[in-house]
């Protein structure tokens, strides 16, 4: 007679065992091997991504809303914030080009070569983390965008952290 797997008994210590040992398998693979686990990673991603994003939509769909029953003076205070907050990045701006043009002219006269990769994505931020004690961001570019690990994520008070997993 085979075993009913509708049964209403607990499931059994050696079930237990097997899902524990398979946990730790796949945990060692993600640690050491992470090429092995990565394409399983990408299809559950693409599989919960419509999940997320449709678990997202009423904290967006409020957003939206309070941005449009905003009165007429908070856009008009938003507006004089803003206006002020451009004239700062404006001579921000000046100062770096500045100090840019400086640059590349002292490292000519050192002839040394000037490496820098001028190339810069924008992303938005689409998730957080729930975990307090992490400080993990989704944003919405991956691989399609050329985003690679390791690459640095920068917000406009300097250094936010780096990129740890890229998905599709």
């Amino acid at each position: 007679m085979q075993p009913n797997i509708f049964s209403r008994q607990p499931p059994s210590f050696r079930s237990f065992i097997i899902a524990v040992i398979t946990c730790l398998v796949v945990l060692f693979f993600d640690w050491r091997m992470p090429y092995v686990i990565q394409p399983a990673r990408d299809v559950l991603y693409a599989a919960y991504n419509p999940i997320y994003a449709l678990a997202s939509y009423p904290v967006l769909s409020r957003e939206w809303l309070n941005q449009q029953t905003k009165s007429e003076t908070q856009l008009r205070r938003e507006n004089t914030a803003m206006q002020a907050e451009l004239l700062q990045a404006q001579v921000r701006l000046q100062k770096l080009s500045e100090l840019s043009a400086e640059n590349t002219r002292l490292r000519g006269l050192l002839d040394t070569p000037l490496i820098i990769d001028g190339r810069m994505e924008i992303a938005e931020v689409i998730g957080t983390d729930a975990d307090p004690l992490r400080h993990i961001i989704i944003i919405n570019r991956g691989a399609m965008d050329h985003l690679k690990v390791g690459q640095t994520v920068l917000d406009d008070k300097g250094i936010m952290g780096q990129i740890i997993n890229v998905y599709p």
